[in-house]
């Protein structure tokens, strides 16, 4: 219910927001990077995909704000202690990220913000054999941060990097860890 409630909020912060200012929407799709870091490190072990819908609104000429619906798989290895028979973990996400804008130059942006995920699907692969797992915290809150440059014509490129604050398994201080690179394309 809360996640509705969210998503709801959401859609009309952005419908009461795009009827009094300027506001671009775009779609964009790419490849995540994604692992896990713990106190022993990062690691990036898989490859995931993101895909998603973009809002954008500039500010002023320094400053904008981004919103995204995005669905993204994460994941990565979950290292068991005396064992080199690791499962690989992958997650599913409905994510929100909110980002501040800052125009380096009037194509090139830094990106910073919060991202609110919503697990939708927790699955492991061990020996060859794919299965459902419990114990995986259903939300997820990470920090992202990046870069993004707009071509002509609405077509752009960005390139992020998502670090994980939730611990995803009650028993691990495993939280996730993201690079992801996408190319989109604005509408407006």
């Amino acid at each position: 219910m809360k996640k509705i409630y969210l998503l709801v909020t959401f859609l009309f912060i952005s419908y009461s927001v795009s009827s009094q200012n300027n506001i671009t929407y775009g779609v964009k799709a790419g490849v995540n990077l994604t692992g896990f870091h713990t106190d022993g490190g990062t690691n990036s072990d898989l490859v995931g995909f993101n895909l998603g819908g973009v809002a954008k609104m500039d500010l002023n000429k320094t400053f904008g704000i981004q919103g995204e619906l995005n669905l993204n798989s994460k994941g990565g290895i979950y290292r068991l202690p005396l064992t080199s028979n690791n499962p690989e973990i992958r997650l599913t996400y409905i994510n929100v990220p909110v980002l501040l804008k800052t125009h380096i130059t009037q194509k090139f942006n830094f990106e910073i913000g919060p991202e609110f995920g919503f697990l939708i699907s927790k699955k492991a692969k061990l020996n060859g054999e794919t299965f459902d797992i419990d114990d995986v915290s259903s939300f997820d809150m990470n920090l992202n941060a990046g870069l993004s440059y707009e071509f002509e014509k609405g077509i752009f490129i960005q390139g992020r990097y998502g670090y994980g604050f939730t611990k995803l398994f009650e028993n691990r201080d495993y939280k996730n860890s993201c690079i992801s690179i996408s190319l989109g394309y604005f509408f407006n």
